[in-house]
């Protein structure tokens, strides 16, 4: 949305830490007019969780929208005001010089996005009911980021296979860590949802088809064990 009303800007680098509002958290008096936008959308966000249901959390929440071009149709939502407000480099964290040491980076970071939203869909192909990013995103200690100690039932050890896989992928012949791995790499496959089947394509050169396979088994393993809500979000101490 950010960008259908500024097509040249970078959301995730310009507003994901600027002045005392934009990004994680808010606090103190806002640093300017931009930061400000973001606390009027700060706001918003609380007041929407007012009345949302439990399920349907403002930050997992999908809606509609259509973004029509700015020259037939006059924005003036707050949205719109991203636009129209003077990005002050001094109030951000990536400020020029930091900036040329991490660009690398950024653009590796950048299509980690799709690669692991590819694994969000296959897990959906596999049980079209699930939410992945609230029911595996925290569950026993491998379901999420990281993990250590014994695998607390069947659908733990699904995730330990599937950290062990990427493990593999990484030190795979034909992929090369940097860019082509587990997080970043794109690969393509189908979803045949009658039989809710996930089948990886034969077009995917080497090292996609292996990340391909990591995350398709573990779909597949995830939709074939039980979900035990005890063990979502345990405490650090059982997984030693």
């Amino acid at each position: 949305m950010i960008q259908c009303a500024a097509p040249g800007s970078w959301p995730v680098l310009q507003y994901s830490n600027y002045g005392c509002y934009c990004g994680l958290g808010g606090a103190g008096e806002p640093v300017d007019d931009l930061d400000r936008c973001c606390q009027v959308h700060d706001q918003c966000y609380g007041n929407a969780s007012k009345v949302c249901e439990d399920r349907k959390s403002v930050y997992t929440h999908r809606y509609h929208y259509e973004c029509i071009d700015a020259d037939e149709y006059n924005i003036t939502d707050t949205i719109h005001e991203h636009n129209t407000t003077t990005y002050e480099e001094q109030f951000a964290l990536f400020n020029a010089t930091i900036f040329e040491n991490i660009t690398c980076l950024i653009v590796l970071a950048v299509p980690s996005y799709h690669a692991l939203w590819q694994f969000r869909n296959m897990i959906i192909c596999a049980q079209p009911e699930s939410w992945p990013v609230l029911d595996y995103a925290d569950y026993g200690c491998y379901c999420g980021k990281g993990g250590s100690g014994t695998p607390v039932d069947d659908l733990d050890r699904c995730c330990q296979s599937h950290d062990l896989c990427y493990n593999d992928a990484m030190q795979h012949d034909a992929c090369w860590p940097i860019l082509d791995n587990p997080y970043t790499e794109i690969y393509s496959y189908d979803c045949d949802r009658p039989t809710k089947t996930i089948t990886c394509r034969s077009n995917n050169n080497q090292c996609e088809m292996f990340i391909c396979e990591c995350d398709r088994v573990a779909a597949m393993c995830f939709a074939q064990t039980p979900y035990n809500p005890d063990h979502a979000q345990l405490p650090s101490e059982r997984c030693q």
